[in-house]
């Protein structure tokens, strides 16, 4: 079995991916229900995202001697 671990650094362009793949859906969705809960739902998913993917960054070690934590 293959471990596959992420550094915060590896997650920064998560927020932006979710922001596109919401885009991208709302051009596939007629009705204007769809569009206000699914563009609602995208938009809290991607700024909790942008948020969180930031303070792992900030917050995050360059390398395992830097203690700043």
């Amino acid at each position: 079995m293959v471990r596959i671990i992420f550094r915060p650094h590896d997650l920064v362009a998560l927020p932006y991916v979710v922001f596109m793949a919401a885009i991208i859906l709302l051009m596939f969705i007629d009705s204007a229900a769809g569009h206000i809960l699914w563009g609602g739902i995208g938009l809290f998913v991607g700024l909790i995202s942008l948020i969180s993917v930031n303070a792992m960054v900030r917050n995050h070690p360059t390398n395992e001697f830097d203690e700043h934590i």
